[in-house]
């Protein structure tokens, strides 16, 4: 089986790694020429997971089209605000019967779309039940070592989640499917901006009873969004939801837990989402966050006070501080 992995960051290549050990034959897309150039000369990532061994048989292309030529399979795997380019530079070469596999978790800032609304508008021709989404906790650099793992793979089409279900299932790489594709989507996308928050808390040093407390809380702001967009509030219980939540909320391993932690430590918002070359997607999805709360009135605490020290550059300790001024009320009300 042909497989195309159409982007080379951590995520990219681990997933590459991972269906490259089965034995398909994967071709991975670079942005970086780079990159491509050191996978194919040392089967290594120079610039990504440098220490992974890729398998022979993975190769890698800075020609988006050659990636996808041929592909059964297409998994994107590129950060949310890139998605729509990259689709769009794609769509000649996805054929009818290519199964899509968007790995991306994120909210369009600009409109407010998730990445299976992209995936419509800019593939109309594209049957949507050929269109899956793999989401949970899934640290790349534990896959790419082969550490146990789990994940969900959500489809409007059971054919097709099944399909992938089976082609991405390993010993140790455990895979689940879904149909709550806006669910799913939703716990991926915005748990990072409560990640964020929860590592402002620990950068203050404000103790475990408050990172609870923003975790559990931060799933409810999770299950409010989702009621405005459909989703069934249960599939915030599971991988996407609660499971990847929690890994991304309380290990520095989480981009977005450590851009968190050092802006609770003092460090400059600017400073500190411009010097990393990964990309920490809580930051833009706090700004999409912002809207939707904006356009349907919704009540989000946690997840405003991260925008706001974001990007109104309000001091964290007076963002805990507001958010402790909570009044009194029941804990959940939907």
């Amino acid at each position: 089986m042909n497989i195309a992995v159409i982007g080379a960051g951590s995520w990219g290549t681990a997933i590459a790694w991972l269906l490259g050990g089965k034995g398909y034959n994967v071709k991975i897309w670079a942005y970086e020429k780079e990159v491509s150039e050191g996978i194919n000369r040392g089967h290594k990532n120079p610039l990504y997971l440098t220490q992974v061994l890729l398998p022979k048989n993975v190769k890698a292309t800075s020609d988006i089209g050659s990636a996808a030529e041929g592909a059964e399979i297409v998994a994107i795997v590129v950060p949310s605000h890139t998605f729509r380019e990259v689709v769009s530079r794609l769509s000649s070469n996805i054929s009818e019967d290519i199964v899509i596999v968007t790995c991306t978790k994120g909210i369009e800032t600009e409109t407010g779309m998730l990445m299976s609304d992209i995936l419509r508008e800019v593939l109309p021709n594209v049957d949507e039940g050929r269109f899956t989404y793999l989401s949970g906790p899934s640290f790349a650099v534990e896959v790419a070592a082969g550490m146990p793992t789990s994940v969900v793979i959500a489809g409007k089409d059971p054919t097709s989640t099944r399909f992938v279900q089976q082609v991405f299932r390993t010993e140790r790489f455990v895979t689940f499917t879904h149909r709550d594709v806006v669910g799913v989507e939703l716990g991926g996308a915005l748990k990072n901006v409560i990640a964020i928050a929860a590592g402002m808390s620990d950068g203050l040093g404000l103790g475990a009873n408050a990172r609870a407390t923003i975790i559990t809380r931060g799933l409810y702001e999770m299950m409010k969004v989702g009621e405005v967009f459909g989703a069934e509030p249960i599939t915030f219980s599971g991988l996407s939801g609660m499971g990847d939540l929690v890994l991304t909320a309380t290990s520095k391993t989480s981009r977005n837990y450590t851009l968190g932690f050092d802006l609770g430590c003092g460090g400059d918002a600017d400073e500190l989402i411009h010097r990393s070359r990964m990309v920490a997607e809580g930051v833009k999805t706090a700004k999409a966050v912002h809207e939707i709360k904006e356009r349907h009135r919704l009540h989000l605490p946690i997840c405003e006070e991260v925008y706001n020290v974001i990007y109104k550059r309000k001091d964290v300790e007076d963002a805990v501080r507001d958010l402790l001024k909570a009044g009194l009320s029941e804990e959940m009300h939907f």
